[in-house]
C-alpha cells in the first residue's frame, strides 16, 4: 500500500471515529428532547383542561356536560389528540371523537391508567400501541379534583408517529452533515497526502538519477522541515 493511501485511510478512520463520537450523543439528545417536549405539551393540555373543568365534571348534569364538551372542543389539539373525560366512577362524560358513548364504562382492566388517576389520584403517563392507527400512542391521564376529592379523570391520547418522523428527519440531516464533513475531510487529507507524496517523489527521483550517474542530481529542499532535512542530507551526500 502506498504512503498516500495509508495517510488517506488513517484520516478516514480518524474522521469516522470523531463524527460518530460527536453525532451519536447529539442524535440521542434530539430524540430525548423531541419526546420530552411532546409529552410536556400533551400533559400541559390535560392539566389545563382538568383545572378548567373540575366543577362541570363533579356535577355531571346535562348542562355541565354541554359546557364540558365546549371546553374539550376549545382545547388545542395540534398533535391529533383524543380527549376522554370520565366521572369518578370511570363512566364517559365526553369523548372528543364521539367513539365512546356517554355513560359507557371506561375504567376497566384494559385501561389501567384510569384506575391510577381515579383510585390513587395520580397523573399517569404511559405508551400503548394502537391497532387502529398502527402506531404508538402517548396516554396522559390526569385526575380531576373538586374539594380535595377526585371527581373524575381526563385522558389525552396522542399518536407519536409525527414525533418519530421529525426525529428521523433530524437524524437524516445530521447524517448528511456528517457525510459532508467526512467527504471534505477526505478531500483535504487526499490533497495533503498527494502534496507530501510528491515531495517524497522528488527525493526518490533525485536518488534514482544519482544512481544512474547523474552527479548533478539534487533533491528539492522545500516543503516541511522534516523533508527539507532529508533533502539537505541527500544533497550534502551527493556533493561529496
Amino acid at each position: 500500500m502506498s504512503f498516500r493511501a495509508r495517510l488517506v485511510l488513517a484520516s478516514a478512520y480518524l474522521l469516522a471515529v470523531v463524527i460518530v463520537a460527536l453525532e451519536l450523543p447529539l442524535a440521542l439528545n434530539v430524540e430525548r428532547r423531541a419526546e420530552s417536549e411532546f409529552q410536556s405539551g400533551v400533559l400541559g393540555n390535560a392539566a389545563i383542561l382538568a383545572a378548567q373543568s373540575h366543577e362541570f365534571v363533579a356535577r355531571a348534569t346535562d348542562s355541565s356536560v354541554r359546557r364540558l364538551e365546549q371546553l374539550v372542543n376549545e382545547t388545542p389539539r395540534t398533535r391529533g389528540e383524543r380527549i376522554v373525560v370520565t366521572d369518578a366512577g370511570g363512566r364517559v362524560l365526553v369523548d372528543s371523537e364521539a367513539a365512546a358513548a356517554r355513560g359507557a364504562q371506561y375504567a376497566n382492566p384494559e385501561r389501567p391508567e384510569f384506575g391510577v388517576a381515579l383510585s390513587q389520584g395520580r397523573i399517569d403517563v404511559r405508551r400503548r400501541f394502537s391497532d387502529d392507527l398502527g402506531e404508538d400512542l402517548l396516554l396522559v391521564t390526569v385526575p380531576v379534583v373538586e374539594n380535595s376529592q377526585v371527581a373524575g379523570a381526563i385522558r389525552v391520547s396522542a399518536p407519536t408517529g409525527a414525533v418519530q418522523t421529525n426525529v428521523h428527519r433530524s437524524w437524516l440531516r445530521l447524517g448528511l452533515i456528517g457525510l459532508a464533513v467526512f467527504a471534505a475531510g477526505l478531500a483535504l487529507a487526499w490533497f495533503f497526502a498527494t502534496w507530501f507524496a510528491r515531495k517524497l517523489e522528488g527525493v526518490r527521483d533525485a536518488a534514482s538519477a544519482l544512481g544512474r550517474g547523474d552527479l548533478g542530481a539534487r533533491a528539492p529542499d522545500d516543503g516541511p522541515k522534516e523533508l527539507r532535512e532529508v533533502a539537505g542530507t541527500f544533497n550534502n551526500m551527493a556533493s561529496t
